[in-house]
């Protein structure tokens, strides 16, 4: 909770604490920085923030003469950083000692994704330059969707499956429930959430903490076995474009937590395993509040997509990376998509509705 608190009080500091400073005026929102002449061409700013500029939070809009966008990107990005290293120097100095590894891994994994988000926030700030992108992002109330799932899994059979859910959302609160089941045996996955969102009113009405409860239970009959997991998770949903215009439009959330899985085989026997929960996502809108797309890394390992095997054979130590996205074609109906590899590639689309306004 410390690396969370310490990385949302500077993300208040950069984008100032008075509510009025941080809504973007009609005109240009990128007239808030201070620019000077580009160094380079746009194009070539955004590959050199990438390469070699990755480790240098705001080199992107440096080069591409927003000096104040580059600054707060950079106290950002180097913060990250920072936390990504008190957390790693415990687990080397221990050799990995299990009384510290929990804590010292979520600390490191949180400061490790927030350094990239803050440099994908680069990258996108100086290609878009906050120009002509929607600021609107969704407020539904309900939404209920239904699709197919796709499992490529090298290890154990996969296929299709059929796909459902439903979120619903009153004031600060919310639920939401997840139905995955086999279009050809026995394979079924649930998960219900609940979910609690605490407005950051100091910064602007889109962003938020946000404290969740979930409940999964996953079925294997083919193999014999199933999987109960509890877990709990805290994090926050930034609104990128209260801290700079250039990021007009874009938003990040970050999660971190903790899970207790339970294995129970057919002959009765029973394994019980902790799960280090961490997400990171940043995504941009679509229209006025028509939709979202996403890219994200989830360090999770009991879902379809698993871990990146980095060369290992089985369930790799690392998480799936992914990008998914919806939009409303027409009225309350849309689109949903989302695709991810770990260990499994895994593709689900499908259609959905929603509606009114939760706030």
């Amino acid at each position: 909770m410390s690396g969370l608190s310490l990385i949302l009080c500077l993300v208040a500091a950069v984008s100032g604490t008075n509510p009025d400073k941080a809504k973007i005026p009609p005109r240009p929102p990128h007239s808030n920085a201070r620019l000077t002449t580009p160094l380079v061409p746009l194009p070539a700013a955004a590959t050199l923030a990438l390469i070699p500029g990755i480790p240098v939070g705001g080199s992107g809009h440096f080069l591409a003469g927003d000096v104040r966008g580059a600054r707060k990107l950079f106290y950002l990005q180097t913060a990250a950083l920072g936390m990504a290293l008190v957390g790693a120097i415990p687990i080397w100095l221990s050799n990995n000692s299990r009384y510290l590894a929990g804590p010292s891994m979520g600390l490191a994994i949180t400061g490790a994704g927030l350094a990239l988000l803050a440099k994908f926030a680069d990258i996108y700030g100086v290609f878009t330059r906050g120009m002509n992108i929607p600021d609107r992002h969704e407020n539904y109330s309900w939404m209920a969707w239904g699709g197919m799932r796709y499992v490529h899994d090298p290890l154990y059979e996969g296929g299709l499956f059929a796909s459902m859910g439903s979120a619903f959302r009153r004031g600060d609160w919310g639920v939401r429930l997840d139905l995955d089941a086999s279009a050809q045996d026995e394979n079924l996955r649930a998960r219900g959430e609940g979910r609690y969102e605490l407005p950051l009113k100091l910064m602007d009405d889109r962003s938020y903490l946000v404290a969740l409860a979930a409940l999964t239970y996953h079925r294997f009959e083919p193999y014999g076995f199933s999987e109960r997991t509890l877990e709990g998770q805290i994090g926050m949903h930034i609104h990128l474009g209260a801290i700079h215009g250039t990021l007009r439009g874009s938003f990040i959330e970050t999660m971190i937590g903790y899970g207790l899985s339970q294995v129970t085989y057919g002959t009765g026997a029973e394994d019980h395993e902790p799960l280090l929960l961490a997400r990171f996502l940043m995504g941009t809108a679509f229209g006025s509040g028509r939709g979202v797309m996403a890219l994200y890394y989830d360090h999770r390992h009991d879902g379809f997509a698993g871990g990146l095997t980095l060369g290992i054979s089985g369930d790799g130590p690392a998480g799936h990376v992914g990008v998914s996205g919806r939009f409303f074609v027409f009225g309350r109906w849309g689109v949903y998509w989302d695709v991810a590899r770990g260990k499994s590639t895994v593709a689900v689309a499908g259609v959905f509705a929603g509606g009114g306004r939760a706030r």
